[in-house]
C-alpha cells in the first residue's frame, strides 16, 4: 500500500502519491514526484482536472488500515486514515480487477471497530499445553487451574482497554480477527492467581512448566473477532 496520496484540497479528491516531492507547499506543483509508468494516466488526468488547484501531501495511518479480507487479497475495499498534520480524512481503497489500479477516495465520517467476540480458545489452549506438556507433566487439574487463571484475569480487563493489555500474534482470516496473548504484566497477575489457588509443589510445577515454555506465553489463543461501523460526521 502506499505511503502517501495527494489531495486536491478544493475538491478533496486524492490520489496515490509515488516518492517524495521537494516543495510541500499547498499551491505547489510538487516537483519531484515519482510515479509508476500504470499511474502516469492517471498522474495527467488528476492534474489536468484540478490545475491551478491547492494541493497538499496526506500520510497514511497504517495502523488504522482494516478489511473484511485477508490481507493477501488484491480484490478488495479497505479501510485507513490520512492527514496532512491537522486534519484526519478517513479514505477508502478498492480495487475490482487485477488489471486496473487501485481507486483512492475520502469518504465522509469515521470507522468505528468494534470487539464483538473476545474468548480464550479453551479447547486449543489444552492442546498447546498438551503438545508441550513432557517431562515436567502438568496433572489435569494443574491444567483446570491455569485455564482458571487465564480466565480469570482475562475477564478483568475492559473491552475499552483490550488493545493497551494485549500482544497481538497474528490475523486468523482478516485484520478484523486476531488471535493475541497477554503482555507480561498480565502474566505475573497470572501467577500470583496460581499461587494463591495451590500448595507450594503444585505451584512450582505450573511455574516450572511456564518458565521452559516460553510458547505458551507468546503464543496464548486469545480470540478476538471485530466488526467495522461507520460513524456519520
Amino acid at each position: 500500500m502506499v505511503e502517501k496520496l495527494l489531495r486536491c484540497i478544493q475538491c478533496n479528491q486524492v490520489i496515490p502519491l509515488y516518492g517524495e516531492f521537494i516543495d510541500a507547499n499547498a499551491n505547489a506543483h510538487l516537483p519531484g514526484v515519482v510515479w509508476g509508468d500504470d499511474d502516469l494516466k492517471l498522474k495527467e488526468e488528476f492534474f489536468l482536472i484540478h490545475n491551478e488547484h491547492p494541493l497538499e501531501e496526506l500520510t497514511v495511518d497504517f495502523d488504522t488500515y482494516i478489511s473484511d479480507k485477508p490481507t493477501f487479497e488484491l480484490i478488495k475495499v479497505s479501510y485507513f486514515e490520512a492527514t496532512n498534520g491537522r486534519e484526519r480524512f478517513l479514505v477508502k481503497r478498492s480495487r475490482e480487477r487485477f488489471d486496473q489500479s487501485a481507486h483512492y477516495e475520502i469518504i465522509p465520517g469515521k470507522l468505528k471497530i468494534s470487539n464483538v467476540a473476545c474468548e480464550i480458545l479453551e479447547e486449543e489452549l489444552r492442546g498447546q499445553i498438551g503438545n508441550l506438556n513432557g517431562s515436567s507433566q502438568l496433572t489435569d487439574e494443574e491444567v483446570n487451574y491455569l485455564i482458571k487463571a487465564l480466565q480469570e484475569e482475562f475477564k478483568n480487563i475492559s473491552p475499552e482497554e483490550l488493545f493497551q493489555e494485549i500482544e497481538i500474534v497474528e490475523e486468523v482470516q482478516t485484520p478484523l480477527t486476531l488471535l493475541a496473548t497477554f503482555k507480561e504484566k498480565h502474566w505475573q497477575n497470572i501467577i500470583q492467581r496460581l499461587q494463591n489457588y495451590l500448595r507450594q509443589q503444585e505451584f512450582r510445577r505450573i511455574l516450572d512448566f511456564l518458565e521452559k515454555n516460553r510458547l505458551l506465553k507468546e503464543n496464548a489463543p486469545l480470540f478476538i473477532q471485530m466488526e467495522m461501523s461507520f460513524l456519520h460526521s
